[in-house]
């Protein structure tokens, strides 16, 4: 677009326009986004909380230096996912096989609940109740391989501490037969120390022998696991909204795209801020109606009359009072003012529009002269169903008596329009006809005649005829088709516009084909008419 177009008017109306595209995307995102939630395997995730004392607990513990408590917290949560701790869940909850533990060990996480004691066993599962089950299965292993390689340990410290107890009883019988050969006090000292020794061991190994069995757990369930109401995964919320947004950034991107490649004007302000023209009106597209049988019921231009509350009848109405009040400001009176329809390229839809703005004032009450001067490609004729052996083109190629005009005339049995007709098409060029002294005789004897004279012109971009017609002009009215005709050629055919048409005379803009605004209700034609004369189904030519 151009240097304007990213201001926020034009991007508001960038979104506006391509409401549609943004639409289909956002539609396209969550229909995927859906679908991929369908085929997603539900899983549910349970927790158990355990409280971790990281104080020394147990006889073996009592005076031993050990690690800091994080530390101990740390050590306990690698504990908790060893192999020995997930063996021991999977023989409670009665997986077999050598893999149970890995695959119980892939579907449980441990972690420590930032600084503090808390230690988190997350389980997940297909169902919530085997997701709490896993989750309650490891914290409660945890504590029983805990507890019993406490009670393993101070066992075996009671097995060695018995070897001691023996070789200090031997000691002791040895100190004793000593005494009994000597009895100085060197031998009652060390049969004093070696009983003392003794004692101590024995006292201590009957400590341990009545705590062997007396063990607590460092951790204890804090918060055991509940099986889960809503799965974890897939977050159905979370994932649609994900997607509706990436997908509505994607569809946005797509819209201000595809209005940067757009070759041709996209609304009235862009065109009327490129081109410095005003007014610029727009003319909505209006799809072709069809009857129940399937036939071609109205052509844009056939609804003037048939259906005279639709929309592109409506935007028609409105470009007549725009013509008019350009006339008023120049000062032309109704009798004998010259309009021409013309456009940069073809295709853009000026012969609809130039039949369509000549009925809507033959419908007025208007006396209105229509002349197809697109003698290259003369088209007014198909409109009507009608097949002229002569027009325009022949009657200025061979001038004849003026009488004979009526030989190139019709009637448009819709408005009382009189319509001169193109003629066959010609095959050379046509430019000198159109500015000689015979087609500048036709058009004041027509405007003498007729209030309104009204020139289908050729694309003023690849004809040069139409730049002759403009200077016979009051009003011209130009065509652009919405988001076809290039801009630059747009621009081009204006400058050439401006350096031929007269000084008095006016220019209206017309963009052609554009939307409907949004909420409009068109009305169908079959509300006005239940169906047409077949010269009417015959005119179904629409650029």
């Amino acid at each position: 677009m151009h240097e304007d177009a990213w201001d926020l008017r034009g991007l508001e109306g960038a979104i506006r326009r391509q409401w549609r595209v943004v639409a289909l995307a956002v539609a396209a995102g969550l229909a995927l986004a859906s679908a991929a939630l369908l085929v997603m395997p539900v899983s549910y995730s349970a927790t158990a909380l355990l409280y971790f004392d990281p104080s020394p607990r147990g006889a073996l513990e009592d005076g031993r230096p050990g690690a800091g408590e994080g530390a101990r917290v740390d050590s306990a949560v690698d504990l908790m996912a060893s192999e020995p701790v997930l063996a021991s869940a999977a023989r409670a909850l009665g997986l077999a096989g050598e893999q149970a533990p890995d695959w119980l060990g892939s579907r449980v996480k441990v972690q420590r609940e930032g600084p503090t004691y808390l230690v988190s066993v997350r389980a997940n599962a297909p169902s919530p109740i085997e997701a709490a089950s896993y989750a309650n299965a490891v914290a409660n292993s945890f504590i029983h391989e805990e507890v019993a390689a406490k009670i393993d340990g101070v066992l075996a410290d009671v097995a060695a501490l018995r070897a001691q107890v023996t070789v200090a009883g031997e000691a002791v019988r040895a100190a004793q037969q000593a005494l009994g050969w000597r009895s100085g006090f060197e031998e009652r000292q060390a049969v004093a120390v070696a009983q003392s020794h003794y004692r101590m061991l024995l006292d201590r190994l009957t400590r341990l022998e009545a705590e062997a069995f007396l063990q607590v757990p460092s951790a204890r369930i804090a918060a055991a696991a509940s099986p889960p109401v809503a799965p974890s995964s897939p977050k159905v919320g979370l994932t649609l909204a994900l997607a509706g947004g990436l997908a509505m950034i994607f569809g946005l991107l797509l819209a201000f795209a595809r209005e940067r490649i757009t070759p041709g004007f996209v609304d009235a302000e862009e065109a009327g801020r490129r081109l410095g023209l005003e007014p610029i009106l727009t003319i909505p597209r209006q799809k072709l109606q069809r009857g129940r049988d399937g036939e071609l019921w109205l052509t844009p231009a056939d609804q003037l009359a048939q259906a005279p509350l639709a929309e592109f009848p409506e935007a028609v109405r409105r470009l007549r009072i725009s013509v008019d009040q350009a006339l008023q400001r120049k000062s032309v009176a109704h009798r004998g003012a010259v309009v021409m329809v013309s456009s940069a390229t073809g295709g853009e839809g000026k012969t609809t529009l130039a039949l369509a703005l000549a009925r809507s004032y033959g419908l007025a009450g208007h006396s209105v002269l229509l002349i197809d001067c697109d003698l290259r490609n003369p088209s007014i004729h198909r409109y009507l169903g009608l097949e002229p052996s002569r027009g325009l083109l022949e009657y200025l190629a061979e001038p004849a008596e003026p009488r004979q005009l009526k030989a190139i005339m019709a009637e448009d049995d819709v408005s009382g329009v009189r319509i001169a007709l193109g003629g066959l098409g010609a095959q050379d060029a046509t430019d000198e006809l159109v500015a000689g002294s015979e087609f500048a005789r036709l058009i004041a004897a027509a405007v003498q005649s007729f209030e309104f004279v009204i020139i289908d012109s050729p694309p003023l971009g690849s004809v040069v005829d139409g730049l002759h017609l403009a200077r016979l002009a009051d009003v011209v009215t130009f065509v652009m088709r919405y988001r076809s005709v290039p801009r630059n050629a747009a621009a081009q055919a204006l400058a050439a516009l401006a350096r031929t048409r007269r000084e008095q005379s006016e220019l209206v803009g017309v963009l052609n084909l554009g939307p409907a605004p949004i909420g409009s209700k068109a009305y169908r034609a079959a509300t006005y008419m239940p169906k047409l004369s077949p010269s009417l189904r015959q005119a179904s030519h629409w650029h």
